[in-house]
């Protein structure tokens, strides 16, 4: 796993135009410099890492305890329940925490093609009929 994300890393470097440099930094293009890389910044609030922890456990215990194979259907709609309160938690400190990069997400969304044709389609090409 750790081999998969240093060549992701790697990749995202090269792609948006700056090549990794070794050590903990990442080139600036001018020389050797190189200015640290700020993995702090990639990371979710420490609030939201939190609840995601959080919610594995609850949903881990919730697994354990309203979800087995014995248990009735009552059961297992408790533990969806539970499931769906873990989610609105975590949602609703996203919303709290990180506006800006729901706000990102909202217009990365907005600009994808509505349908596949949309994405493959080419512009029109005028052909020339025999009249003209």
């Amino acid at each position: 796993m750790c081999m998969r994300v240093s060549y992701n890393v790697w990749f995202i470097a090269k792609f948006f135009g700056q090549a990794c440099a070794v050590g903990d930094g990442v080139s600036t293009g001018a020389g050797n410099e190189t200015a640290p890389i700020r993995w702090e910044a990639a990371l979710p609030p420490v609030s939201l890492l939190a609840a995601f922890v959080a919610s594995f456990a609850v949903t881990a215990v919730s697994a354990t305890y309203l979800d087995g194979s014995t248990h009735s259907l009552a059961h297992k709609a408790m533990h969806v329940c539970v499931g769906a309160a873990c989610f609105g938690v975590a949602g609703a400190l996203l919303w709290r925490h990180d506006r800006h990069f729901v706000r990102e997400l909202r217009t990365l969304l907005r600009r994808r093609p509505t349908s596949e044709t949309d994405a493959c389609a080419s512009p029109p090409v005028h052909v020339k009929s025999k009249k003209e």
